[in-house]
């Protein structure tokens, strides 16, 4: 199964999982150096899900994974029966597993919450606008130095609240304007609606 077909039925579990969810496909995090390839919220509650369809690779999901931890708090990988072996040999217990085939999704593992967020990678996703503005740091221009002075002076909490609250901002239109475009079926155009970035100003239709 290719990867755009898994997404769209993991987007489909989703939504009917929970009416209130906030969706982005592709998520960018760590200054744009990983990508979730499907991220969820439910409140401050990050979710990411790693896609291994049956002709994928497994060699780097423990580093993919890895790296998701220090930023999600749960993780699952969703993969099909062909490569559930090698895709539990390759992750510890903690993270979850999802088996996905054409009638949908299976939870087959649930992820263990994930606590030990790294600050500079929370960090990582905030715009320069926001770390100024958090920093109050006029001299300092690029986005890495002024990440690392905010969270110099600030707790895990803070960082991972502000973290959390623009990733929210930045998906809940999308995610909004998924609904009201998608009826039962989700098909190709309906990710890429959760993958783009909205323009500034971006009214929904009544």
């Amino acid at each position: 199964m290719k990867e755009i077909e898994i997404k769209k039925i993991l987007v489909k579990y989703l939504l009917e999982l929970d009416p209130k969810i906030v969706l982005g496909a592709e998520v960018p995090f760590k200054y744009g150096s990983r990508r979730a390839d499907i991220m969820a919220l439910s409140g401050e509650v990050a979710t990411a899900y790693e896609i291994k369809g049956a002709g994928d690779t497994v060699d780097r999901l423990g580093y993919q994974v890895e790296s998701y931890k220090e930023y999600f708090d749960f993780c699952y990988v969703v993969c099909e029966e062909d490569n559930l072996v090698q895709v539990r040999k390759s992750i510890g217990r903690e993270v979850g597993i999802m088996l996905v085939s054409d009638s949908g999704i299976v939870q087959l593992r649930k992820s263990k919450l994930f606590k030990r967020h790294d600050k500079e990678s929370l960090a990582s996703t905030l715009t320069v606008k926001t770390l100024k503005e958090a920093t109050n740091n006029k001299n300092l221009r690029s986005k890495h130095d002024l990440g690392l002075a905010f969270i110099a002076k600030s707790n895990l909490e803070m960082v991972r609240h502000l973290s959390r609250k623009e990733l929210i901002s930045k998906y809940e239109v999308v995610t909004d304007l998924l609904r009201r475009e998608t009826k039962h079926v989700i098909n190709s155009d309906d990710i890429l609606t959760i993958t783009r970035m909205p323009p500034k100003k971006l009214f929904l239709r009544a």
